[in-house]
């Protein structure tokens, strides 16, 4: 974990030669899994099979060994640095290769950590008034804007179809929206992580139905927030994605866990 580190940013530049991208610290039995890649395998299943086949032999696709699973999302490859790395380094790294965590090794090579998104943007709010000029300026006077447009699914699609959607768009969240456009829930690859052989059957639910059987709930963004109150949000609600709407409620842009880290940090790095 990155909480207890409280440091002058400026003084961790990286030094290319401290991060190699290959050697030992890359050796090829280290993989990792995660709800990615699991949601990536099981979508793939529901696509080649169709609803029918799918719903028969569900319980046969969960006995896929885990192996055969490690790193089959693209989005999350596994890449292994030495845990004497400096966060810095670590931060560099992963904003070059567009990945989401970083495995720590010992020098036996052995994974001891993972350092991941979350940790990274934590660490940024405990540091926040090192490494940012103005912490307490709104997103607005910031001129820090959302992506558009946004990936969204109706709320009366089956929640199946959903994921599907999800990874047809390679995209890890998504609102879910009324007939109007307006926003009333959002689903996220890591809500199948509430998921139990008992309940496997929820995936079938209409989409509504299933963030209500889990007690889902969503925050939305605004551009009047300050920028130490977007982290603390993200933060706080384990979010990596924040949704903004505009004052009809319909969705009008997305910050994600890379926004943050890119504004706060891309000065430094």
């Amino acid at each position: 974990m990155l909480r207890c580190f409280s440091v002058e940013w400026r003084a961790l530049r990286f030094e290319a030669q401290d991060l190699p991208t290959k050697g030992p610290s890359f050796r090829a039995e280290h993989r990792l899994i995660d709800i990615v890649d699991l949601v990536t395998f099981i979508t793939n299943s529901y696509a080649q099979l169709g609803s029918a086949s799918f719903k028969e032999n569900l319980h046969s696709i969960l006995k896929v060994q885990c192996n055969q699973l490690a790193d089959f999302s693209t989005k999350n490859p596994t890449h292994v640095v030495p845990s004497t790395v400096s966060v810095a380094s670590a931060i560099l790294k992963m904003t070059e290769l567009r990945i989401y965590r970083l495995a720590l090794t010992d020098p036996s090579k052995r994974i001891t950590h993972l350092v991941t998104q979350s940790n990274v943007t934590e660490f940024v709010l405990l540091n926040i008034d090192h490494l940012h000029p103005e912490p307490d300026a709104t997103l607005r006077q910031l001129s820090l804007t959302p992506t558009t447009p946004v990936v969204a699914c109706r709320e009366t699609e089956f929640t199946m179809e959903v994921l599907l959607e999800m990874r047809n768009k390679r995209v890890t969240a998504l609102p879910i929206v009324d007939g109007r456009g307006v926003m009333t829930g959002m689903m996220t690859v890591r809500h199948l992580k509430t998921l139990t052989p008992k309940t496997m059957s929820n995936l079938f639910l209409p989409i509504t139905q299933f963030l209500s059987a889990i007690g889902a709930t969503y925050v939305a963004g605004s551009l009047d927030m300050p920028l130490r109150d977007l982290l603390r949000v993200m933060v706080v609600n384990m979010y990596h994605h924040l949704f903004f709407l505009d004052d009809n409620g319909r969705v009008e842009g997305v910050i994600t866990l890379s926004d943050l880290i890119r504004w706060c940090l891309a000065p430094t790095l």
